[in-house]
């Protein structure tokens, strides 16, 4: 962040000793020069951040028109972009949380703060409030295309629905399939079908108007969302656009490419009136297209979800004899020191040996795992199963350090989840400092007083706790300080242009510092050549994970590599 000389401060405080005492500490001799504007209520507060420009606010929780985090939210709703550090007289953890879930970026409690702390604070906060910006905005967008992701895409298509429903209005929902993309990007490699993805998507935006959404699912899966459709048949007219107007060739790097899409499409109301039945006929409807010779569009019938059905309910019933079958298994991705790229430690992974298909990819079974109320027990038996094979190794005399074990959020709801992973160390004698869970940022902040109190309960124990998948959620470093959190792991999408683009250089720079500054260990996964290690390094990160070092492999492959690691010393 640019040094800022003069930091104009919005303070909304009633009490005017409190009042007094934080001008005084704001005097103090200081690096930057703050500008308060005090004000004793929020009516007042919010018609001076309508009128004015501040970089920061300091909010006091009891103020005569307003208690509690509806003055956060209040003061968002005007100024959404304004940092927000709250000034509490009571010292409660949590209450502290849910003024950071609610927006605020920092907490702290009257009479436990002098001038250097109220001064950093209100720093970190500005800091940290453009960096989770940023963060967000970086989430939200597909960096392959720059058109919405997946995230952003439940966002619109929420709005759309609510708007459509407030006017009297129908939406359609194209899901978009290219038909045999695989092929090209595999015989010509990842830099060819990349640019064929951004050929397509600049394509896509100009079928549309500005009003509608392109997405980006993920892959060569695309979504759009038309909105204030007046007939019906105009939708056919765009999907006859889009099916004719991606047909036509591309030309990338002297290669003339041809390529067809299959579009599913479902209305709302009338194919569902939430937006997981309307994504789930225009899915169906797409799959339709792709059954009957692809490269066409089809609207969605009811017939459509009585074959899929049949499709989950066959998958179901295999998940079920894979658990009694011992169809599962699990694979390791070592984790790299960046001083020394020594094996620190390993993350287990489940995965699925289909008789007949063979490995059944994880993004598939594992959603069904969790919709059939089957993850947890398969959860403990990838914990288990990961705690044995590291008791093995360390009784090969292995340099193993940690094992890392992903947790669904139902894992968490279990019933005396912690008391099952203190069974399972006793079971298998490994020690609870070699084992580390990981939790993704939305499990994190759900059903947060029983989420706290479990992870207080492993942490007790001795056991690390890591966030995966940084920076595609809530993206808040407060909580991360509120649930004790060891270790940070960040997403492989900033990675991946971190040596390319400046703006995905800059917040993994920021997310290492601040990371680092609260005292937590900072992985990078997804490092996949010598220019990302490179970047990382100079940025201090502790450790890495990726397919630069290794991908994920057996037990027996990542035995050798440790072996040949103790040998070598």
């Amino acid at each position: 962040m640019d040094k800022i000389n003069t930091i104009n401060i919005l303070l909304v405080e009633d009490n005017p000793g409190d009042a007094r005492l934080v001008e005084v500490m704001l005097k103090q001799p200081n690096e930057v020069h703050y500008r308060l504007h005090i004000v004793g209520t929020l009516a007042k507060a919010l018609e001076k951040v309508i009128n004015e420009t501040f970089q920061v606010a300091i909010l006091d929780m009891n103020l005569p028109d307003g208690v509690g985090v509806a003055n956060i939210t209040a003061l968002r709703s005007h100024a959404i972009d304004l940092p927000i550090v709250v000034l509490s007289g009571e010292a409660n953890e949590k209450f502290a949380l849910e003024t950071v879930k609610a927006g605020a970026q920092d907490y702290l409690v009257k009479g436990q703060i002098d001038e250097w702390q109220l001064s950093r604070a209100l720093n970190y906060a500005i800091e940290r409030k453009h960096m989770q910006d940023d963060i967000m905005q970086l989430a939200h967008y597909d960096h392959l295309t720059g058109l919405a992701n997946r995230s952003l895409f439940q966002v619109r298509i929420e709005h759309a629905i609510q708007n459509a429903s407030r006017r009297n209005e129908f939406i359609a929902l194209l899901y978009l399939d290219l038909d045999n993309f695989n092929p090209i990007n595999d015989a010509l490699g990842h830099d060819i079908g990349d640019q064929l993805l951004i050929d397509v998507a600049e394509r896509l935006k100009g079928f549309v108007r500005e009003v509608d959404t392109v997405a980006r699912l993920g892959g060569d899966e695309f979504a759009i969302i038309l909105e204030g459709i007046d007939y019906k048949e105009n939708v056919a007219i765009v999907a006859e656009k889009i099916t004719a107007g991606l047909s036509e060739p591309y030309h990338i790097a002297e290669n003339s490419l041809f390529i067809t899409s299959s579009i599913g499409i479902a209305y709302y109301p009338e194919h569902g009136e939430d937006i997981l039945d309307i994504i789930k006929n225009a899915d169906s409807a797409m799959y339709q297209a792709k059954r009957s010779g692809r490269n066409k569009y089809v609207f969605y019938e009811n017939t459509f979800n009585k074959r899929n059905n049949n499709e989950k309910i066959n998958l179901n019933s295999e998940l079920r004899r894979a658990v009694t079958d011992e169809e599962f298994f699990l694979q390791f991705q070592p984790k790299i020191d960046i001083s020394t790229c020594s094996i620190t430690g390993s993350e287990a992974l489940l995965r699925w040996g289909h008789p007949d298909h063979g490995l059944i990819c994880p993004t598939k079974f594992i959603p069904l795992l969790e919709q059939n109320g089957m993850i947890s027990k398969v959860g403990n038996w990838v914990l288990k199963a990961a705690c044995e094979q590291h008791m093995s190794w360390q009784q090969a005399g292995l340099p193993v350090g940690k094992i890392a074990v992903n947790l669904s959020g139902q894992q968490l709801l279990q019933k005396d989840f912690s008391k099952s992973v203190s069974n399972i160390l006793n079971e298998t004698g490994l020690s609870p400092d070699m084992l580390e869970v990981e939790l993704t940022e939305s499990i994190l902040i759900q059903n947060t007083k029983s989420t706290m109190s479990i992870l207080d309960m492993l942490k007790e124990m001795g056991v690390s706790i890591a966030i995966d998948d940084f920076g595609t959620g809530y993206s808040s470093f407060n909580y991360l300080r509120k649930f004790l959190v060891d270790t940070l792991k960040i997403d492989r999408s900033f990675i991946k242009d971190v040596t390319s683009k400046s703006r995905e250089a800059a917040i993994t720079s920021a997310i290492i510092k601040l990371a680092q500054d609260l005292g937590i260990n900072v992985i990078a996964e997804g490092v996949e050549n010598r220019e990302q290690l490179d970047f990382l390094k100079e940025n201090n990160i502790d450790e890495i994970q990726g397919y630069y070092f290794s991908p994920p492999v057996n037990a027996d492959k990542i035995s050798n590599m440790m072996a040949a690691q103790k040998n070598a010393a």
